[in-house]
C-alpha cells in the first residue's frame, strides 16, 4: 500500500513524501500532475524526519521540479502528485495567472490582501526588492523594470498600471480591478494625499488644506482616473494623458474576468473562491480613509464636474453587471 502526500509548490518544486508499505526499502515513483496531465517525473529518496518518527522510514520525501510554463496559466490550476496510478493526499489549488488594475482609491490594498498569499513571492511583480528601489511606490511601467524572460514567470502582477501593460504577457492573465463611484473616489484621494503631507487629522487643518489645494488636485491629472487606466494604450500613458478614454474604457468592461466595485469589497473573497475552487480567508478591510474627515458640498460638486468620464464609466459597469 502506497502512502504519501503532495506539501507544497514553491517556487516551481512540489515537494512530498511517499512509500509502499508492502515494499519497505524500495523507492517510489511520483508524478505531477497539473488539471489531469503529468507535466514533471521524479523519485522519493530525500530524508524526512517527521514522517520517518511515524512510519520508521527516513527517505520518503520527494523534491520535483517542475517547468515555469507548466504553471503559467490563465486557468485554475488543480496539482496533485501520483504513484502507480493513484493519487497521493494533499490535492494543491493554484490560482490562474492574474493582473490585477489597482486604481487607486478603489479598495485595492484590501484586495492585494487576499491575492498576494495565493502565489509564491517569486512569481509577484513588483516584488519586494523592486518596490525599495521606488521609496516603496509602484514602478512607473512594467516593461522598464523586468526583462520579458523573467515577464513570462510572473503570475500575479499587481500596481498602478494601465491597460496597455496587459499585452506584455505571452499569455492574456485574468484581468481584476475594482471600480468606485467617481465622486467617493476622488474624495477618498483628496484625504489620503492630505495625510501624507500632513500628519495633523485635525478636521480644521484639512479644511485648509482642501481651500487651498483641492481645486488643482481636482481639476489635475488625477481626475477620471478610471477611464484612464482601463482605457489606456502605449500612446496615451496613465500619467501623460488628460484624456479620458471613454468609448475605450467601455468597451473593455467585457475583458474584465473580475470586475468588482468597492462597495461590495466584503463579497470578494466568497466569489473568487467560486471562481477559482479556493478557499479563501474573509477580507479584512485595509487603508480606509479617515471617517473624521468630511469633503463639504461645494468640492464635491467640483468633483463631479471634473470626473463626468468617470461618472459615465461607473454607470456603464454597473448596467453591464446587473444585465448579467
Amino acid at each position: 500500500m502506497i502512502t504519501g502526500n503532495l506539501d507544497t509548490i514553491t517556487d516551481e518544486v512540489a515537494t512530498g513524501w511517499a512509500w509502499n508499505s508492502a515494499k519497505r526499502s524500495s523507492i517510489v515513483d511520483v508524478s505531477i500532475k497539473v488539471n489531469g496531465e503529468i507535466i514533471a517525473n521524479g523519485k522519493t529518496g530525500l530524508p524526512r524526519p517527521d514522517v520517518a518518527r511515524k512510519y520508521g522510514r527516513q527517505d520518503t520525501g520527494f523534491n520535483i521540479q517542475i517547468q515555469p510554463e507548466h504553471l503559467n496559466s490563465n486557468k485554475p490550476m488543480i496539482i496533485e502528485a501520483v504513484t502507480d496510478g493513484k493519487p497521493l493526499l494533499g490535492t494543491i489549488s493554484l490560482p490562474p495567472n492574474t493582473f490585477f488594475l489597482h486604481i487607486p482609491k478603489t479598495g485595492g490594498s484590501t484586495l492585494r490582501s487576499i491575492l498576494e498569499p495565493l502565489f509564491d513571492q517569486h512569481w509577484i511583480f513588483p516584488d519586494a526588492y523592486q518596490m525599495r528601489r521606488h521609496n516603496g511606490l509602484y514602478p512607473p511601467r512594467i516593461k522598464d523594470f523586468i526583462h520579458q524572460s523573467e515577464l513570462d514567470r510572473i503570475r500575479l502582477t499587481r500596481g498602478h498600471f494601465g491597460w496597455s501593460q496587459i499585452h506584455l504577457f505571452k499569455e492574456r492573465p485574468q484581468v481584476i480591478t475594482i471600480l468606485r463611484d467617481p465622486v467617493d473616489r476622488m474624495a477618498s484621494h483628496l484625504k489620503h494625499i492630505f495625510s501624507l503631507t500632513s500628519p495633523n487629522t485635525d478636521p480644521a487643518v484639512f479644511q485648509e488644506f482642501l481651500h487651498a489645494q483641492a481645486d488643482s488636485l481636482i481639476e489635475g491629472r488625477h481626475r477620471n482616473a478610471q477611464c484612464k487606466v482601463i482605457g489606456e494604450t502605449d500612446s496615451q500613458p496613465i500619467r501623460g494623458s488628460e484624456a479620458a478614454n471613454l468609448d475605450r474604457a467601455i468597451s473593455r468592461l467585457s475583458e474584465i474576468d473580475h470586475l468588482f466595485f468597492t462597495n461590495e469589497l466584503g463579497d470578494i473573497s466568497k466569489q473568487l473562491s467560486n471562481a477559482w475552487s479556493l478557499k479563501l480567508p474573509p477580507i479584512r478591510r485595509m487603508n480606509s480613509s479617515k471617517s473624521q474627515l468630511t469633503v463639504p458640498d461645494n468640492i464635491l460638486a467640483k468633483i463631479r464636474k471634473h470626473n463626468e468620464y468617470d461618472i459615465e464609466l461607473y454607470k456603464a459597469a454597473r448596467s453591464s453587471r446587473s444585465s448579467l
